[in-house]
């Protein structure tokens, strides 16, 4: 699904400075515009909110928007990631027919599994008005809609849309919250914003329909890739609820938070590693425009090399290339990060004081940030094991991740607020560690991997169907 990417590097590539920032600006928003939009609501929030309206109805605000994100990306994950897949195999056998069919069932699907839950966790407030559950509920579904349209969106070629979407939700979500927060307080609050997260949502579905023109044929027939690609969807559950898992342990943080309508959180903590997730934004948009369509060509080099039988040497060397390509761009981006980190770190006290934050959170932000560049690494070696199917692989790793990051954020607990940070930063270096020796391991007898290990018709234990639509790149 490097989709975009080929595009944006086109924009990078012309020669100026302008192109250059439109295409890496262009890549931050197709690589984390859901994730970017919430953090910039729960941020702006303070700012754009009237002065008359409660801190009650703001901590709530933000409390639903945060629960909600979290939950919808979590709930999201599988589907999405099989939705991906689907995407990506119809793509490479250019038969885009089945696609819009595949995009209803995929929001049909998101909504059936985020609504249920959402409506059971709202209702049962008592203290909550029922204006502000009904949206409550709306807007957990609309999230879990937007991240399923940005799969869809980031194979498009018309990244401006795509990026306006995004834009033009957050500015009239924002307007929404100051418009209709005086005359309505809460709800008119998530009211706002929901209608501008709307208009993202029906924006990149309007985009899509109108890049693959078929008929909604099917919409539940990609259900059949849960079977055939259960590991990937396995590992994108696994993976989301991770990043997660810190954050719910240090909800029972003495220092917490908890809202009469019974919402729980700390948001000392969860700010200053949203913001330390900001800090990867650059690497994520060097790996959309330079690093995953540069692999990507060494990746479907390698495979056509098989595909059209080629010498053993040929081969081999296709695979130094890819792995050369995979090592240098792993150490690009650590680099990248490093330097991010530092600059981050240092100036993070100024920036603290600048937007009124507080700046005992200043110790959780800077290992949060060490910690979100071990991160980046792990998700940039688990795409790699992606490519190749070693999904079951990619969710040992994940795994490790979520019980790292649970147990030794609980251990942070017992040692007090000193340590508050190590256990996110612990468990994203060991996890790393792990994807990285995994990694290593796999490149070095790749030939094997591609023709033996994951190939169907020699294995059982891999999923039918992921040699053929691989190497089908031609």
């Amino acid at each position: 699904m490097a989709g975009i990417g080929f595009e944006l590097r086109k924009l990078a590539a012309r020669g100026d400075l302008s192109g250059l920032a439109q295409g890496y600006f262009h890549a931050g928003v197709a690589a984390a515009g859901p994730w970017l939009m919430t953090v910039i609501a729960l941020a702006a929030v303070n700012i754009v909110a009237p002065a008359r309206l409660s801190p009650l109805d703001r901590a709530t605000f933000q409390g639903i928007v945060l629960y909600n994100f979290g939950f919808s990306l979590i709930a999201a994950a599988p589907i999405a990631a099989v939705a991906t897949r689907f995407l990506a195999d119809a793509i490479f056998s250019r038969d885009l027919s089945g696609v819009t069919g595949m995009l209803v069932g995929a929001l049909g699907l998101t909504t059936a599994v985020v609504a249920p839950p959402a409506a059971l966790f709202y209702l049962a407030r008592p203290e909550t008005a029922p204006a502000v559950k009904t949206l409550a509920i709306v807007n957990a579904v609309v999230i879990g809609g937007i991240w399923i349209a940005t799969v869809f969106s980031t194979a498009l070629k018309n990244h401006q849309a795509v990026t306006r979407a995004f834009g033009l939700g957050l500015t009239l979500g924002l307007a929404g919250v100051g418009w209709l927060g005086p005359y309505f307080g809460l709800a008119g609050m998530l009211a706002g914003f929901t209608a501008g997260l709307s208009f993202t949502l029906f924006a990149l579905i309007a985009r899509a329909l109108a890049e693959y023109r078929h008929p909604a044929r099917a919409p539940l027939a990609f259900l059949e890739g849960f079977r055939r690609h259960r590991m990937l969807a396995l590992s994108a559950l696994v993976y989301n609820t991770a990043i997660w898992a810190d954050k719910w342990v240090m909800w029972m943080a003495t220092e917490r938070t908890a809202l009469p309508n019974g919402l729980v959180s700390y948001p000392d903590y969860d700010t200053a590693m949203f913001f330390a997730y900001l800090t990867i934004l650059p690497s994520l948009a060097f790996f959309v425009v330079e690093a995953e369509t540069e692999f990507f060509e060494r990746y479907r080099a390698f495979f056509r090399s098989i595909l059209e039988h080629g010498s053993w040497e040929t081969i081999l060397e296709r695979q130094e290339e890819i792995a050369g390509c995979i090592w240098r761009t792993g150490r690009t981006l650590a680099l990248m990060q490093t330097g991010i980190a530092a600059a981050a770190i240092l100036a993070a006290p100024r920036l603290f004081e600048a937007m009124h934050l507080n700046l005992s959170q200043y110790g959780i932000f800077r290992l949060g940030v060490v910690g979100a560049g071990f991160h980046m690494m792990l998700l940039f070696l688990g795409i790699v094991l992606g490519y190749f199917e070693l999904h079951r692989v990619a969710l040992a790793c994940y795994g490790l991740f979520l019980a790292l990051n649970t147990g030794f954020t609980l251990l942070s607990l017992h040692f007090g607020f000193a340590w508050y940070g190590w256990g996110y930063l612990m468990a994203s270096a060991l996890a790393f560690l792990a994807a990285f020796l995994a990694t290593a391991g796999y490149l070095g007898r790749l030939p094997y991997v591609s023709m033996v290990l994951t190939n169907p018709a020699l294995s059982t234990r891999t999923l039918s169907g992921g040699a053929g639509s691989r190497i089908a790149v031609q």
